[in-house]
């Protein structure tokens, strides 16, 4: 259910548009292709043109590379299409650009063009580019998640935060500080001092002179042109104030009307506004269903009170938008009614109806009662669909599908071959047994020839002029070969299996133009078959096919009635045997697959250990290495040696074991990877008893890894998490464990750890490192207690030392020794500005270590540098 947000015609407008995005969401969802030739291209507002031109330039050198000769066409024809599409734009919309460019595969088999681009409604905030089968519509699907926009207003005793939330886009309008005398201190320091009530009268008309600031600029943020621009408000604060704001006579009435929630947060500023949209995310899902009670509800008014003022039903309402009469139209997204214009080719007439999937079933409707059965099957197979809209006058358009087509009839009957006369005529369209005969003959010889030639095996030459002989005698009524020239061998020809593949669509074609001259009841010339198959030799064939026919080869000559009753009484054999060459021909292929594949090392494929997230698998302690004080290197072995764990980069797994008769569960990240064959490796700090005064009893799990003896198991579970590393700077993110994926691609990666928290980060470092093709730039600050804790500490430095222009580590302690040459003390805003790339759409943030570590320091200070929120990823 569509319903209105606002009001006048922008919010009118508003609805079309989002309408239509989700009509094309819903037909892009649906498209798919052959190969990767289906590309997703979208761009956030503030990138450029030329970078994703030059990005699109490598993309096209890589694509050249492609095996798959049609593959590889088709993937540089739709790079190309989108490079002329973005020829189109100076500068990336204010709103972003989405492009979707491929060719798909219809409904009836045939391949389509679709070139597709356009600003969204409003700002998107994801980078994307993909190739596949599909399109990738996911930012989309986010983009619509939600159509308003609210506003937010954050006030404390320091200072009051105006911002706005619409769908996934966080922005902070206006802020500033106010600096306000305490309730128990003193306003001046002066010779007497102040009396009691005069400092609390000073206090009150401070904070009333603070209430009212907020007020008036709170009209200045949420309202233009007198109308509220936001669909509800929040007020948040951690003391009183937001309280007296909305009860007071100056906070203006129109505002007083969008309140929908206030709610109490621990800070101010940014920090309170992050935790203001936690606390309100049940309001804020509930006010577009509220407006659509209400729009529902005013309509049923209306039919109770008998005003005349509604209709329903589609012609209804249809002609009362062509009258002009509408003010509000309500219509459900899911409407799914065709509209038909109807053509009669004799008389002109035309016909409209508008049908249910269901009514479209019943063929009455595309047919006219007066014409043959003959023509009423060809009407219903001859629809040709487009698009188009209805715009209304008050501004709201009403888009439907709307489907032209064409009935092409004979002008004359066919006559039944009863008739003498006729007999020519009814013996051709037998002779169309000839084309659907050689197309298997032609198509199984050219599946086996491909099949050998994937194999590596090479037929021997005679091998296949044989198998074309004999097909043609067991398939073809009459001997193919009577009709070859001596001279026709294949062996003759460079390149044999030319033949096979050029031959097929000879054949095909004939065959697909004989049948569909068949069912519009049109009976070809008996000289047009022969010269069909001639000229579409001459056009297919590298050499003259009918150079290698004899004279006496002619379709309408070889059908004799000998051979006609020899047809006849062999249409269901053919049938089945066409079936068994093809069955054989696939059979040939596979076997012949598998058994290159035997002996081919880069076939194999890996096992994967972890099969089931769900299933715990015990595995036993293969060694045990000492590394520190406190951290120990643990192996543990795999079911074989042909075994990989089966973890994806960026994910982590979970260790479960019973301690001191409890179930214990803790997260882990291995620092090996599913290049480590047989075995995987975990690095783990081990928290001893006393070790730290607020933890006495130290990590249970930790310590019980400590206690394994080798051959004893512990179980893993997983993969798990939100966040997988695919490769070249795309990341695969879940906003959360039922969410839908959402595919990121970035160029820099800036990242934050904190003790242990460094594997993960390790993992995805090693990944990006060891392709030289990955374009990705990664930054770490790593954050520990004393210089005793850095973990791996020689494995980060060797990495930055040989990849120095594509990774850099930057260390910070909290206890540092003398003459240390990094950082000293907690994560603050100038480690971060000095040592991570600057914010912006291509840079991500990931943060993994103790929580507050990340919500004290981390999330703060990312605030304060303008990071984007949806760029940032804690592990």
């Amino acid at each position: 259910m569509s319903a209105p947000s606002g009001s006048g015609e922008d919010a009118a407008d508003r609805n079309v548009e989002v309408w239509k995005i989700k009509r094309l969401i819903k037909s892009l969802e649906m498209a798919r292709g052959n190969g990767t030739s289906m590309i997703s291209l979208i761009i956030p507002p503030r990138d450029q043109i030329a970078r994703i031109s030059k990005m699109l330039a490598d993309e096209y050198g890589t694509a050249s590379n492609i095996k798959s000769r049609v593959n590889r066409l088709s993937v540089l024809g739709a790079i190309t299409s989108v490079q002329g599409r973005l020829k189109l734009y100076n500068k990336v919309p204010t709103n972003g650009l989405v492009i979707y460019c491929g060719t798909i595969v219809t409904d009836e088999g045939k391949e389509k063009k679709v070139n597709i681009d356009f600003e969204p409604f409003k700002p998107i905030n994801t980078s994307l580019y993909l190739c596949d089968n599909k399109f990738h519509t996911e930012a989309l699907q986010a983009l619509l998640a939600d159509d308003n926009k609210f506003g937010f207003i954050v006030m404390d005793g320091n200072g009051t935060l105006f911002g706005t939330l619409q769908g996934n886009t966080r922005e902070v309008l206006h802020k500033f500080t106010v600096d306000l005398p305490k309730k128990h201190g003193q306003l001046f320091q002066g010779r007497g001092g102040q009396s009691a009530l005069r400092f609390a009268r000073l206090r009150m008309e401070k904070r009333h002179n603070y209430v009212r600031k907020v007020a008036e600029t709170a009209v200045e943020m949420f309202i233009r042109n007198d109308k509220v621009n936001v669909a509800g408000l929040i007020l948040a604060g951690s003391a009183d104030f937001k309280t007296e704001l909305g009860q007071s006579d100056m906070f203006d009435q129109r505002l007083q009307a969008k309140m929908i929630k206030t709610v109490d947060v621990s800070y101010g500023g940014e920090n309170g506004f992050n935790q203001a949209i936690e606390l309100a995310a049940d309001a804020l899902a509930n006010v577009k269903f509220i407006q659509e009670k209400k729009l529902i509800g005013g309509y049923f008014d209306e039919i109770s009170q008998d005003t005349g003022k509604y209709v329903f039903g589609v012609n209804d309402t249809l002609q009362a938008l062509d009258m002009g009469a509408v003010e509000t139209l309500i219509c459900w997204e899911n409407l799914d009614i065709t509209r038909y214009r109807l053509k009669n080719p004799a008389t002109g007439e035309e016909k409209l109806l508008h049908l249910r999937p269901d009514q479209e079933k019943n063929k009455n409707h595309f047919t006219d009662p007066v014409v043959s059965h003959r023509r009423e099957k060809r009407a219903s197979n001859s629809a040709k669909f487009y698009s188009s809209s209805v715009v209304a006058t008050d501004g709201v358009t009403l888009s439907s599908r709307f489907i032209h087509f064409r009935l092409l009839f004979s002008s004359k009957p066919i006559a039944r071959a009863t008739d003498p006369s006729l007999c020519a005529a009814s013996r051709e369209k037998r002779a169309s047994s000839v084309f659907y005969r050689l197309g298997p003959v032609f198509g199984s010889a050219a599946l086996y020839w491909k099949s050998n030639r994937l194999s590596g095996y090479s037929p021997a030459e005679s091998d296949l002029h044989t198998l074309l002989i004999r097909s043609s005698q067991t398939l073809l009524p009459y001997r193919l070969c009577a009709h070859l020239t001596p001279q026709f061998s294949l062996h003759r020809e460079k390149r044999a299996s030319s033949v096979f593949y050029r031959l097929g669509p000879v054949f095909g074609s004939a065959a697909l133009y004989w049948k569909s001259n068949r069912l519009s009841g049109y009976s070809p010339a008996e000289s047009d078959l022969p010269t069909l198959l001639i000229r579409s030799s001459q056009t297919l064939l590298p050499y003259r096919l009918c150079a290698h026919l004899t004279p006496q080869f002619s379709l309408h000559g070889i059908d004799s009635p000998s051979t006609m009753a020899a047809e006849s009484g062999s249409v269901t054999v053919l049938a089945a045997t066409a079936g068994v060459v093809v069955i054989s021909s696939i059979v040939i292929y596979l076997l012949m697959k598998k058994k290159c594949c035997s002996f081919c090392p880069f076939a194999k494929k890996k096992l994967v250990a972890l099969v089931d997230p769900e299933t715990k698998y015990a595995l036993p302690l293969l060694s045990k290495e000492i590394v520190s004080h406190n951290t120990r290197k643990f192996r543990f072995k795999l079911p074989s040696e042909e075994h990989v764990l089966g973890l994806p980069v960026g994910q982590h797994i979970y260790l479960s074991a019973k301690v001191d008769g409890k179930l214990t569960v803790r997260p882990y990240t291995p620092i090996s990877s599913d290049d480590d064959n047989g075995y995987v490796e975990l690095m783990i700090k081990v928290y001893f008893r006393n070790a730290h005064p607020k933890f006495p009893d130290g990590g249970k799990m930790s310590q019980h890894l400590e206690s394994l003896k080798i051959g004893d198991t512990i179980d893993f579970r997983g993969p798990s998490g939100l966040i997988v590393y695919e490769g070249k700077g795309m990341f695969a993110v879940k906003p959360s464990k039922t969410g839908a994926t959402v595919r990121r691609r970035f160029e820099n990666v800036g990242m934050i750890a904190g003790g242990t928290g460094i594997t993960p980060m390790l993992q995805i470092i090693n990944a990006v490192l060891k392709k030289e093709d990955d374009p990705t730039k990664i930054s770490l600050l790593f954050a520990n207690q004393q210089e005793d804790d850095i973990l791996l500490r020689d494995e980060l430095d060797k990495l930055a030392k040989e990849h120095a222009e594509r990774f850099r580590v930057w260390y910070t302690l909290d206890r540092a020794p003398n003459g240390w040459k990094y950082s000293t003390g907690h994560i603050n805003d100038a480690m971060i500005s000095e040592n991570l790339p600057v914010p912006g759409p291509q840079t991500a943030i990931l943060m993994c270590g103790p929580p507050p570590m990340i919500n004290f320091a981390c999330i703060p200070n990312l605030d304060k540098l303008a990071y984007p929120v949806e760029n940032r990823f804690t592990f």
